[in-house]
């Protein structure tokens, strides 16, 4: 069975055409990953995947993860990516509201 990473992101058009999902991936300077209803697993491959695919241009990935189901993928956010354990992170940081966590990969200035 393939896990099924869903990106939400505004969708672009050029030309009255619609921007593919690579676009986005390799464009776009923030990048929102829905992970609601993912297992601790599932949750890890699909960070992983589009920490792998992130594109030059992209600084933040902001992981919306929901908070009323538990703190399970937060938790594993914070351990699996805390403390400089990956990498291409630089910080982790709250998001506006309890149930989005941001990987901040490089500063803006």
């Amino acid at each position: 069975m393939e896990l099924i990473c869903i990106i939400m992101q505004t969708i672009y058009y050029n030309k009255g055409k619609q921007i593919n999902q690579d676009y986005i991936m390799n464009n776009s300077p923030i990048i929102e990953l829905d992970l609601h209803g993912k297992s601790r697993q599932d949750a890890l491959l699909c960070i992983n995947k589009t920490l792998s695919q992130a594109g030059q241009s992209v600084y933040l990935i902001r992981l919306v993860h929901g908070y009323h189901g538990g703190t399970q993928i937060r938790d594993m956010i914070l351990e699996e990516y805390g403390y400089g354990r990956y990498p291409g992170i630089l910080k982790i940081r709250p998001g506006s509201n309890p149930g989005i966590t941001e990987l901040i990969l490089r500063d803006l200035f």
